[in-house]
């Protein structure tokens, strides 16, 4: 117990809002993606549906589905309405990578 002029102290960090889904959409991303520019580019993974959203880092654009349906199909692509301001950052998937070599 905590005397009235100590601060609390905690065995783990307190659950900070937006913080772990920042840190998992940042996992999701590496998989793909593991040289993109964190500085440019803003993501999370939105609570309802868990999925992962991208943006530019500007606050006033909005954030854009990473990955969309291939209609008619059960596969899914990388979304093809990305904005170059998403794309460029994120460089070149590690599917590319492989390719080159």
């Amino acid at each position: 117990m905590n005397r009235p002029s100590e601060q609390p102290s905690f065995v783990e960090l307190p659950n900070i809002p937006g913080l772990s889904t920042t840190n998992s959409a940042e996992k999701e991303l590496i998989k793909e993606f593991q040289d993109f520019d964190r500085n440019k580019i803003k993501y999370t993974i939105e609570t309802k549906s868990g999925e992962l959203k991208v943006g530019p880092i500007d606050p006033k654009k909005p954030y854009y589905d990473f990955i969309t349906k291939i209609q008619g199909k059960n596969e899914y692509q990388l979304n093809p309405k990305l904005p170059k301001e998403v794309k460029i950052p994120l460089r070149k998937s590690r599917r590319e990578t492989i390719e080159d070599k």
